[in-house]
């Protein structure tokens, strides 16, 4: 299990390490689908970080347009282990099986609708330090909701700005 590439925050964040940088092609915000879907999570709560080979996975290049093929399947099954860890965690405070636990928009509920819970309030609970992750597969791509949607770009924000993003604007 890679749990140096996604974390919950205390504030409900989830921050997401990938290996690949954006050069003006998306791949950030695409794979910040695939994170939020994998986990069940709304995408405002998706935070991804840069390329950092020192916190993150080394994913090698970013080139080929190759990039969300190459890291969007490693990020899935990251994904998928760390979703599988809050939902047994969910299940154990909301006392309930954990197929019985549904997940939609970070928030974990009973099949009633009684009782709920967050990523926000479980991140405490759940240890992402763990060297084993518990038996998970991603999902069925008929279940994905927000990969293939339009989505704000994470990217254009900055550039519209004029902030600094590439190697060569560093000074």
């Amino acid at each position: 299990m890679t749990a140096r590439r996604v974390s919950v925050a205390p504030d409900g964040t989830i921050s997401v390490r990938i290996g690949k940088v954006e050069l003006g092609q998306g791949i950030v915000t695409a794979l910040a689908q695939i994170a939020a879907d994998e986990l069940d999570a709304d995408f405002d709560h998706i935070r991804m970080l840069p390329a950092n080979t020192t916190d993150g996975p080394d994913e090698g290049t970013t080139a080929g347009s190759m990039s969300v093929a190459q890291a969007g399947a490693a990020l899935r099954q990251d994904c998928a282990e760390i979703r599988a860890l809050f939902l047994a965690e969910a299940a154990r405070q909301l006392r309930e099986h954990p197929a019985r636990i549904l997940v939609t928009a970070s928030v974990f509920s009973t099949a009633d609708g009684t009782r709920q819970t967050t990523y926000r309030e479980l991140a405490d609970a759940v240890d992402l330090t763990q060297d084993t992750a518990p038996a998970a597969m991603p999902k069925d791509v008929a279940l994905l909701r927000i990969v293939g949607t339009d989505v704000p770009r994470l990217d254009l924000p900055g550039k519209v700005r004029g902030l600094p993003g590439y190697i060569h604007d560093l000074v």
